[in-house]
């Protein structure tokens, strides 16, 4: 028989009522089985013998191309028994094929033939076999290469590295002994360095201190020294400056104006030698209008002490005198303190009032350890 049978039953509702039902094969299902009884116009027929494949043919259809190609029992050499065994229900479980004259010759086709797939597969065989070949070319070389002689010169050298590398690992141990040694020595040494270093930095902490501590005693004194030096000087302002080149002549007029002011305001007569200097601050202005303050040095601390508590008769004095006022002559530090108590005193006007603190003129009275600020209105 030309082909191959397969036994499942394609349709049990035809078994079962005794009818015979042409089936493809026993893998193939039921709903491709035509229905041949409406005759529709597309009814199969035998490939071989040309006859319609009706509901009463037997015949079976190809499996691998699964179109209308059918072949009868009769074409097939199939007797009807087997038939209708293979399609009977006891035959569900055979694995058997039928297929037509072209899917056979396909199947049967030996692999690789007019197939890209075998072309390949017979592109690596060539491949492999030639690694092969190489493989076995390249062990017969190296056999020849790896002889005795030259294994045991090999063996002879490897021995010889050995016993090399084994006499350098004892010098090198020495080598680290020693050097071991003179680290635990250097770290001594350090040790002890740092030790005298700390009483070295000690004794620069303790000489740093007492060098602030005098530099501080020495500023103090210096600053005493100053205060006593300008204990006896006031500083008047806005005292009209001649701006003559002679300055024996401007020195006359200042003095004169002094002694005035002195007489008229706070009723100190000046003798000769109550005045022991006086001078200009400063450079002159561009504008003729400004006159520089001027320091005046009295013999006495105690006319200094009536001139400053008595300030309030300036308002008083002569007309020409209203406009003046006066002041001590102060260190540098201590202008340095007025002026921090008076930012001080600023703040906290600010914090505390509503009141602009540009109405306000804030001054500081008192000596020493009394002085304070005080805050005096301006008038419009």
């Amino acid at each position: 028989m030309k082909g191959k049978v397969n036994a499942k039953v394609t349709s049990k509702k035809a078994a079962s009522k005794g009818n015979t039902v042409p089936a493809s094969s026993p893998a193939t299902s039921a709903s491709r089985i035509p229905n041949k009884s409406k005759f529709s116009g597309n009814v199969p027929s035998c490939s071989k013998c040309g006859n319609v494949i009706t509901e009463d043919t037997k015949a079976l259809q190809c499996d691998r191309c699964q179109h209308d190609t059918w072949r009868c029992i009769e074409c097939l050499n199939l007797q009807p028994d087997i038939y209708d065994q293979l399609v009977s229900d006891s035959g569900a479980g055979c694995n058997l094929r039928w297929f037509c004259d072209e899917c056979d010759k396909s199947v049967m086709e030996p692999v690789g033939k007019n197939d890209p797939k075998g072309d390949k597969i017979e592109c690596l065989i060539g491949l492999v076999e030639k690694l092969m070949d190489k493989f076995d070319s390249i062990d017969d070389r190296l056999r020849d290469k790896c002889d005795i002689s030259r294994a045991a010169q090999a063996e002879a050298r490897i021995k010889e590295l050995e016993d090399r590398v084994n006499a350098q690992e004892r010098t090198l141990d020495q080598k680290y002994m020693t050097v071991e040694a003179m680290v635990a020595l250097q770290a001594d040494r350090i040790d002890q360095m740092d030790k005298d270093k700390q009483q070295m930095s000690d004794t620069s902490e303790v000489r740093r201190v007492v060098e602030e501590q005098v530099a501080k005693s020495f500023e103090e004194i210096e600053e005493e020294k100053e205060i006593d030096n300008r204990k006896c000087n006031i500083i008047l302002y806005r005292v009209p400056e001649d701006r003559t080149e002679d300055v024996a002549s401007r020195n006359d007029k200042d003095k004169s104006f002094v002694k005035d002011l002195l007489e008229s305001a706070f009723d100190i007569k000046c003798q000769h030698g109550d005045i022991v200097k006086m001078y200009r601050l400063g450079r002159w202005s561009q504008d003729t209008s400004v006159a520089r303050p001027l320091l005046v040095g009295l013999s006495l601390v105690e006319t200094k002490t009536k001139v400053m508590s008595n300030l309030r008769q300036l308002k008083e004095a002569d007309m020409r005198f209203r406009s003046i006022s006066i002041s001590n002559d102060l260190t540098p530090k201590q202008r340095e303190e007025i002026k921090r108590m008076i930012a001080n005193a600023k703040k906290d006007h600010v914090d505390n009032s509503e009141e602009d603190p540009e109405n306000f003129r804030f001054l500081v009275v008192g000596y020493g350890q009394k002085r304070r600020v005080i805050k005096v209105r301006k008038q419009n």
